[in-house]
């Protein structure tokens, strides 16, 4: 299981990182050996309760063992990079005197002005469905709880199998096994307090620990009440027994309802409080929510359904929820199509959202994410079919490997407008690129690889990238340097504001700043995308202050900045960072993310917790929104 947000975890390959900025211009660098994982380890139980104050000396929260600094091989026959040319170098060539200028090939296409002009619309990333979320979006507590583990006695995980139905539900028990699980698990106390109704059907046995504790006097067979104290350690659950009759009749559709919705929760399926939080923004971006990044989904009757125990697992939650949640707050939803998915499935999956979804919603498709970055499993999967399509060209394979993610998402796009047919101007088809290599957007916009390029003429409607500013502060190359910031008065804050805004003050630092640095891979995007008749968007992006390779685990720079982003001067940058993306000439802007924790992995989350009404980078995304 990856922690949640291990997609900024030691990101300098990210849009925006100067390290990979320096790979990109150092022609013919390859990155290579990148793993990653996280083991969670808890202490030993008591009556096959765990003692949360034993779990909390071992156990912090989700781990991630980074692997060392990759390695940097240079290619020495002076070949193309394998990261692909230096941002700065033009597209392409004018045309010559009577030459028809390429150009010419990609009319301007008319779209909505929401799109294109200064009062741009704002979106969010939702935050990914795990038992440590903190955006808390279902009223029903267990639709977001940790996958099962199977244990006995005082073995947390004994690495045993459990005997489950097809949505989840454990059918039998070995001997003297017992099935855990967590809920809202580092919410550090930020959840309701009071009585909390458990519904199951069939029979056996639950037990409870952590922040819940049974009322045996207001419990039957069917309906457990458990009073909630709220900690750091969240609910523990298990099944100790069921089915004990051989019955068939074993414990399943269990729902964990909050203080006040007993009555409801049946008709209302996310929590108002989410809804009232999320209901601001104009696109939701469902990337995290779809499990997209490493999807192990292929065919269609493989997709996450509804009926499923639980949304944690490696699927993600079902499309149908998507939908709902989209018309819930009137939001357009932006789908990041599994990278393996067949036709069929993308096929169907458009049918669906077209049949479900309010007929004035728009529809943002894109195929996975961030198929460049070397950091998530999809980009070698599409590497390797690149390479088996085009194995006698001779450009590198990352060549090979955006050429044929251009070829896909128009594959994508085309499928989804047909489906659409008569409504596919509400189908908005997003090919995203690295913003700081401007190469990846060309090069997979044109795709000269595939035999029906370019990928543009496929029904493309917009660049898609990821302007963070930042994340050079948090490199091991100036860590020192950065730690004796937090040796001043100011514990180092006027500097860190420093270097983000006018820069100068760090041996690495760009030029102008970090948000200079930013504005500059907005142009250069925003130049590929007039050349090619399409609009820019934002699929992610503000803030990059995280620790990276090591730097994570410094506790000063961590300090440093999580304070940094509470502190109402960075209202200000990302109130005059989303002012410059407007000046650009961008569109849709969806911020990264919407409801996280600040943890030393980056204080990503425009709230830290669901119940926040008031933060300085929530606050500057509302006064935006508010403008239009």
């Amino acid at each position: 299981m990856l922690h949640p947000l291990i997609v900024k975890a030691s990101l300098w390959l990210r849009a925006g990182s100067s390290a990979f900025v320096g790979l990109v211009a150092a022609a013919g660098l390859l990155v290579t050996g990148i793993v990653l994982s996280s083991p969670w380890v808890l202490g030993p139980e008591t009556d096959n309760v765990p003692d949360p104050s034993v779990i909390r000396t071992e156990f912090t929260g989700p781990k991630v063992d980074l692997p060392e600094r990759p390695v940097l091989a240079a290619n020495s026959g002076g070949g193309k990079s394998q990261a692909g040319r230096p941002e700065d170098l033009p597209a392409r060539k004018p045309p010559t005197p009577g030459e028809v200028d390429p150009a010419d090939r990609f009319p301007r296409r008319e779209r909505s002005s929401d799109l294109k002009d200064e009062l741009f619309p704002i979106g969010t990333n939702l935050t990914p469905v795990t038992d440590w979320s903190r955006e808390r979006a279902f009223l029903d507590g267990f639709k977001t709880s940790r996958p099962w583990i199977s244990g006995q006695g005082d073995v947390w995980d004994d690495g045993r199998s459990l005997d489950l139905d097809q949505h989840g539900w454990v059918r039998t028990l070995q001997e003297e096994q017992v099935a855990r699980t967590l809920l809202l698990v580092e919410q550090e106390g930020q959840y309701p307090a009071g009585q909390y109704v458990v519904l199951y059907d069939g029979k056996g046995n639950l037990v409870y620990g952590f922040d819940a504790v049974r009322d045996e006097a207001a419990s039957i067979p069917g309906i457990d009440r458990i009073n909630v104290e709220p900690s750091n350690s969240g609910i523990y659950l298990a099944i100790t027994e069921t089915d004990p009759e051989d019955s068939g009749d074993y414990i399943r559709n269990i729902r964990v309802i909050p203080p006040g919705f007993e009555d409801s929760f049946a008709e209302e399926i996310f929590h108002p409080t989410f809804l009232e939080k999320t209901a601001p923004y104009k696109v939701l971006r469902f990337t995290h929510w779809m499990k997209t990044n490493g999807s192990p989904l292929v065919n269609w009757n493989e997709r996450p359904v509804v009926d499923s125990a639980r949304f944690t697992g490696g699927t993600g939650v079902p499309i149908e929820l998507l939908v709902t949640l989209s018309n819930r707050v009137a939001a357009d939803p932006w789908f990041s199509i599994p990278h393996q998915a067949t036709d069929e499935y993308i096929r169907e999956f458009a049918g669906m959202v077209r049949e479900s979804l309010h007929p004035d919603r728009r529809v943002f498709i894109e195929y996975s994410n961030e198929v460049w970055n070397p950091l998530f499993l999809q980009s070698d999967w599409v590497e390797q079919q690149a390479k088996a399509l085009w194995p006698d060209t001779e450009e590198s394979d990352f060549t090979k490997r955006i050429n044929w993610y251009g070829m896909r998402s128009a594959q994508t796009c085309d499928i989804w407008k047909e489906v659409w047919g008569a409504s596919s101007q509400r189908v908005v088809c997003i090919l995203s690129s690295q913003a700081v290599n401007p190469w990846t957007a060309t090069t997979a916009l044109e795709c000269p690889l595939w035999s029906e390029a370019p990928c543009i003429d496929h029904g493309v409607d917009a660049l898609g990238i990821a302007p963070y500013f930042g994340d050079y502060i948090g490199l091991p190359a100036v860590e020192e340097e950065v730690v004796h910031w937090t040796l001043e008065e100011d514990a180092g804050y006027s500097k860190l504001f420093q270097e983000l805004t006018v820069g100068g003050l760090l041996s690495n630092s760009p030029p102008g700043g970090a948000l200079q640095q930013a504005y500059r891979s907005m142009e250069s995007s925003k130049r590929v995308a007039l050349f090619h008749g399409i609009d820019l968007v934002a699929y992610e992006g503000g803030q990059h202050l995280a620790g990276t390779w090591g730097v994570e685990n410094n506790a000063a720079v961590n300090r440093l900045f999580q304070a940094a982003n509470r502190d109402p001067r960075m209202g200000q940058i990302y109130t005059d960072y989303l002012a410059r993306w407007g000046r650009i000439g961008g569109g849709l802007y969806v911020n990264f993310t919407n409801v996280s924790a600040y943890t030393k992995w980056g204080s990503w989350g425009a709230l830290e917790f669901l119940n926040q009404t008031s933060t300085p980078k929530f606050d500057a995304l509302m006064r935006r929104i508010a403008v239009r």
